[in-house]
């Protein structure tokens, strides 16, 4: 238990620090970085949960470990919810600042989709006819 709890700890903190260099690499026009840290993340997470399912059977079952050795655990496993935590916290705040790009892109596509509408009505006729008459004109 010490040993997952001491790799989930480090887990953690990874991935804090990776979500504060979340709005630099929303910035980036290329997102596959931002998807690939994402599913490394989901992966990473779920493998650690199924552990820790298997590890608290045990650990439950146990009932010859010394109390000093609980203690240990019981210590890294406060520090570990302390960061999951924060974990929550700084997740959320990311995905507002995602939705908040999200609006903005779609704001800025629509105001395109406007601008192109409107070249498109007002075009000059495509005739290279010389009787033709651009009646838009």
């Amino acid at each position: 238990m010490k040993d997952y709890f001491t790799r989930q700890t480090a887990w953690f903190e990874q991935m804090l620090s990776d979500l504060e260099t979340l709005e630099k690499d929303l910035n980036d026009p290329e997102l596959e970085k931002v998807d690939e840290q994402r599913r490394i993340h989901t992966e990473k997470t779920e493998n650690l949960a199924g552990e820790f399912q298997a590890l608290y059977a045990e650990w439950e079952a146990a009932t010859d470990l010394a109390e000093e050795e609980r203690a240990e655990v019981r210590r890294l496993s406060r520090r570990a919810a302390e960061l999951a935590a924060q974990l929550r916290a700084t997740h959320d705040q990311a995905l507002g600042t995602v939705h908040d790009r999200l609006e903005n892109l779609s704001a800025s596509l629509n105001k395109l989709r406007r601008g192109r509408d409107m070249l498109q009505k007002y075009r000059p006729g495509q005739s290279t006819d010389a009787t033709f008459v651009d009646k838009k004109a």
